[in-house]
C-alpha cells in the first residue's frame, strides 16, 4: 500500500463515526460494570455479519458448554421498510438447539411448576372455555385452549 492510500485510510479512521462508536461501547461497558457482569463481556471489533441487512452493531452471546453462539443479533436500519414501516431496529434470535445443548452439558436443571391447564372445547362452547381460562390464568395457571374439531369439519 502506498503512502497516499495509507494517509487516506488514516483520515477515514479519524472521522467522528468511529469515535462515536467507540465512545458508545465505552458507555455500554460502564453500564455493564454497574451490573457487575463485565467479566462476561468481550467486544470483538472484527466481527461482521453474513447477512446484508445489518447496518450497525452485530452481537453474539455465548455460554459454557457450547462452541457456537446461543444468541445472534444486530442493528437493522432498513429491515422494517421491507414490512411497510420505516424505522431502525435491533433484533436477535435465540438458538434453541445450542441453548439446550449447553444447559445439558452444564447439568442445569430448569425448575417449573406443574400447574398447567389445557382446555379442550367444542366450537359452541368457546365463550365458556375462554371464561374458564381467564379464571385459571387469574390463579397463575398457564392455560391453553384447543378447539376440538367436530366430525365432518376438516377446516
Amino acid at each position: 500500500m502506498d503512502r497516499k492510500s495509507l494517509r487516506k485510510r488514516w483520515k477515514l479512521r479519524q472521522t467522528s463515526f468511529p469515535k462515536r462508536t467507540i465512545k458508545r461501547l465505552r458507555d455500554t461497558y460502564e453500564i455493564l460494570k454497574a451490573y457487575t457482569v463485565q467479566k462476561y463481556i468481550t467486544f470483538d471489533l472484527s466481527m461482521s455479519g453474513t447477512y446484508g441487512y445489518y447496518t450497525g452493531v452485530i452481537f453474539r452471546a455465548y455460554t459454557f458448554g457450547t462452541g457456537d453462539a446461543i444468541v445472534k443479533g444486530g442493528r437493522y436500519n432498513h429491515l422494517m421498510e421491507k414490512f411497510g414501516k420505516r424505522a431502525p431496529s435491533i433484533g436477535f434470535a435465540v438458538i434453541i438447539d445450542e441453548l439446550m445443548n449447553s444447559l445439558a452439558r452444564q447439568h442445569v436443571q430448569i425448575s417449573y411448576e406443574e400447574n398447567n391447564v389445557i382446555i379442550v372445547y367444542a366450537d359452541s362452547q368457546r365463550r365458556q372455555a375462554v371464561s374458564l381460562a381467564k379464571e385459571f390464568r387469574a390463579r397463575k395457571n398457564s392455560t391453553e385452549l384447543f378447539c376440538k374439531k367436530s366430525k365432518g369439519n376438516t377446516g
